[in-house]
């Protein structure tokens, strides 16, 4: 799979405008992260017991039922339960701010095309 165009579109970006790039997809990639490890307690918590036991004692509602995690399951669904609104946060963010950074750079353009192309100096 040739990736070369990607490098071309990437170096011909503003180095804050990769940054935001590359802040939008770590925030992808955090929202994801999060939404596979809510899946995986919700698969998990099918076959939880739904009586608490001496490894499983964390309720869990699951499709109308309670269900108990065990502690590890419940970090996972806590962390998970963050992950998701903070990386798309993160994502929605960076990718304002990437749109600022265009519009504002094409805003410069359009002026300088408008004053003649000359960056503001009279030609005499």
């Amino acid at each position: 799979m040739d990736l070369g165009w990607l490098r071309i579109v990437l170096r011909e970006l503003a180095s804050s405008q990769r940054l935001l790039l590359r802040l939008g997809f770590l925030g992808w990639l955090i929202g994801v992260g999060g939404i596979v490890g809510a899946g995986a307690i919700n698969n998990m918590a099918r076959s939880a017991p739904s009586v608490a036991d001496g490894g499983h004692r964390h309720p869990y509602q699951f499709k109308g039922e309670l269900r108990f995690l065990n502690d590890w399951q419940e970090r996972v669904e806590a962390i998970s339960r963050i992950m998701v609104p903070a990386g798309l946060a993160i994502f929605f963010a960076a990718g304002a701010a990437e749109l600022r950074c265009r519009y504002r750079e094409y805003d410069e353009r359009s002026q300088r095309v408008l004053r003649g192309g000359s960056g503001g100096k009279e030609m005499g």
